[in-house]
């Protein structure tokens, strides 16, 4: 039997196949819809940086939708949300600061004030933070910088911390996948102990253990693990020639080989450090998601391996 479609003749039993390819059209785009629909009824936590989100999306597996405020190649310190970023904070369960960040500092009273209900969690908490104040000697690099060291995620040791403050809110916002969130923490803390030791192992071996630093992002590392940072950038502020002619003193001192560099900063400075010192530029992401391959090129970088 014949049927017309528009000008054409088609065939019963084409018909029927082109029926039943509608109908399977129809299934897929219901599945995905109802998948979707899935997805977005999980409950949602904000967090502030990469790193956080690594470790949330470990703990939370598919359970729940972790989103990220500052994304790849932004600047966390002065980063300034999007219209739609602060429109979808109102879906979110609670918002994991890391502490003392810039862009926290400028934002979270505001996001706050917009969204009452948002629960917002330190998860730098409990994590033995680091101060200096600056002594009025501005270009002394051993007192370029004063406040709170915000980069508390640069240290397996500190990470530590911060993972099990991600893990309460999690289970807060959560209760009912607590075994769930607990069994997945373990994992993580396993990898970060991994993490711990492969450092430690490969630091062991640099042979000079004083480096250059443009942003000082690895303050924590420096500290846990016996070495010693200088940061180029002064008090978040372009260095002055006087300071820049004092780093390279020490550089040559201290015999320093490397100068760490991040995409997100001006490396003009860092540039002419490393051709009066000859040091070495290495490109690092200390705020990249993929944190554990992050700190172990660091460590390598640092033991010129």
């Amino acid at each position: 039997m014949l049927k017309f479609v528009g000008n054409k003749r088609i065939n019963e039993p084409d018909m029927r196949r082109i029926y039943l390819l509608k109908m399977a059209c129809l299934a897929a785009i219901f599945t995905l819809f109802s998948c979707n629909e899935k997805r977005d009824n999980r409950p949602v936590i904000t967090v502030s940086i990469l790193p956080q989100q690594y470790f949330a999306e470990k703990i939370a597996g598919d359970k729940m939708e972790i989103s990220c405020m500052v994304p790849a190649g932004s600047n966390p310190e002065s980063y300034d949300p999007t219209p739609g970023q602060l429109v979808s904070l109102s879906r979110s369960k609670a918002y994991l600061a890391v502490g003392n960040l810039g862009f926290e500092t400028a934002w979270l009273d505001k996001l706050k004030k917009n969204h009452p209900q948002l629960e917002i969690i330190n998860t730098s908490a409990g994590i033995a933070l680091i101060h200096s104040e600056c002594d009025g000697n501005h270009d002394d690099p051993h007192h370029a910088h004063s406040g709170v060291d915000p980069h508390t995620w640069s240290s397996p040791k500190t990470a530590r911390l911060m993972a099990r403050n991600i893990l309460d809110a999690i289970v807060k916002s959560d209760t009912a996948h607590r075994a769930f969130y607990q069994k997945n923490f373990s994992l993580l803390l396993h990898e970060i102990d991994q993490t711990d030791s492969l450092v430690s192992a490969v630091i062991a071996k640099a042979k000079n253990r004083t480096f250059l630093i443009y942003h000082p992002s690895l303050t924590y590392l420096a500290r846990d693990y016996g070495l010693r940072q200088f940061s180029v950038e002064l008090n978040g502020k372009e260095p002055t020639p006087q300071y820049l002619k004092s780093l390279i003193e020490i550089a040559k001192k201290e015999q320093a080989r490397t100068i760490f560099v991040q995409k997100e900063f001006d490396t003009k400075n860092a540039r002419i450090l490393a051709e009066e010192s000859g040091c070495t530029i290495k490109v690092i992401n200390p705020i990249a998601y993929d944190w554990k391959n992050e700190m172990l090129n660091i460590a390598k970088a640092l033991s010129d391996e």
